[in-house]
């Protein structure tokens, strides 16, 4: 039975009861509510749900599945979801999401391999943290502004070189190879601490705001961002980021920390 979106704001009691159909030791804490830009927005963070075959037939424009313990989102197929979080779920399987809308889609932290379901989606913003996702050829021509791989498998940023990126965290990933960023003219905050890259020289023509990085690591090659103008924060850590002349200051030509001048 479908409902209409006036209906489930209506008698959210109505969407209560199919959650209680499928998931009897439900709490009841699930909530709707308008949004003029998505339509109708649902949080069914708890943990009391596992099944979501309750939510089939209702056009949710956005989900919030944290904190619950679903692992099949076959209900969502159909959806005209813009915005879905999966965060922490058990969810692998993808292929329902083939066709929504996407925007904003979080996965950061589930068992999520496979990307192809997504393939020519409009997402926006993908968030990837401690997934164990590797291949990013998915992703291709994705009109990806935020893209987090924290602690993911990825190794080539190939896939990605043609997206109109913002922001890229790389942090704890095994990427070296910077050089499909090159080109990447919109890219304005990028995070490669804790990685393997070495060489700088890829993005010293970017117009970076935000660089975190490991000066030890790329010690070799300093100089070919040292003097980017656009820069107005530097750092090693996300937290530790400062202004690019107090860094400096911090650190050596050679990447190391400088010795502090005795009195």
């Amino acid at each position: 039975m479908k409902l209409t979106v006036e209906e489930v704001l209506k008698d959210p009691a109505l969407l209560h009861a199919r959650l209680k159909k499928h998931n009897p030791t439900y709490d009841g804490k699930a909530l709707v509510a308008p949004d003029p830009d998505v339509g109708l927005i649902g949080e069914i963070g708890t943990s009391t749900v596992s099944d979501l075959a309750g939510l089939r037939g209702i056009p949710f424009g956005a989900l919030d599945l944290r904190g619950t313990r679903v692992t099949d989102i076959s209900a969502l197929a159909g959806m005209p979801l813009r915005l879905l979080g999966l965060e922490g779920t058990k969810v692998t399987d993808l292929k329902p999401l083939r066709g929504a809308p996407l925007i904003k889609l979080y996965l950061n932290h589930t068992p999520v391999t496979d990307l192809s379901p997504l393939a020519d989606a409009p997402i926006q913003e993908l968030m990837l943290v401690g997934a164990p996702v590797a291949d990013l050829a998915p992703l291709r021509k994705m009109p990806l502004k935020l893209l987090w791989l924290n602690e993911t498998k990825v190794t080539d940023l190939t896939p990605i070189a043609g997206c109109p990126l913002l922001s890229l965290t790389l942090h704890r990933t095994q990427v070296s190879d910077l050089t499909p960023l090159a080109s990447m003219t919109t890219l304005q905050r990028l995070h490669i601490g804790e990685t393997r890259v070495a060489d700088l020289t890829p993005i010293a023509g970017l117009a970076l705001k935000r660089l975190i990085f490991d000066p030890t690591t790329a010690r070799g090659s300093l100089d070919s961002i040292r003097n980017m103008a656009s820069l107005n924060e530097l750092g090693t850590t996300l937290e530790g980021r400062t202004k690019p002349e107090q860094f400096w200051q911090l650190h050596g030509g050679d990447g190391s920390a400088s010795r502090k001048k005795e009195d």
